[in-house]
């Protein structure tokens, strides 16, 4: 198989899934699991903030457009066990015709 041609069979390839609908209770503690998760490797207050407010990242993206500035502050700051301060940069929404 040459290099650049993927391979069918290879499981270490990318793939995505998408998840049943989640009760509010699960998608708060799913969230809690990724701000944790990139704390542990050394995202700090605006790295994280900025995971939630670029539409880069989707699944974090929607989760603040669902449920809001505030209570994904709430869920960092219990995450970190202190205060944080909003994000810096302006939330981008898709622009309609």
């Amino acid at each position: 198989m040459p290099y650049d041609e993927p391979d069918h069979d290879d499981p270490m390839e990318f793939m995505g899934i998408s998840l049943p609908a989640l009760s509010a209770d699960e998608e708060d503690e799913m969230v809690r699991c990724v701000i944790e998760e990139y704390c542990w490797i050394g995202f700090n207050d605006e790295e994280l903030w900025k995971l939630f407010v670029n539409p880069f990242y989707q699944a974090t993206h929607h989760f603040f457009k669902q449920r809001g500035e505030e209570h994904v502050r709430r869920l960092i700051e219990e995450v970190l066990g202190r205060p944080v301060k909003g994000p810096k940069m302006k939330v981008m929404l898709p622009v309609l015709n």
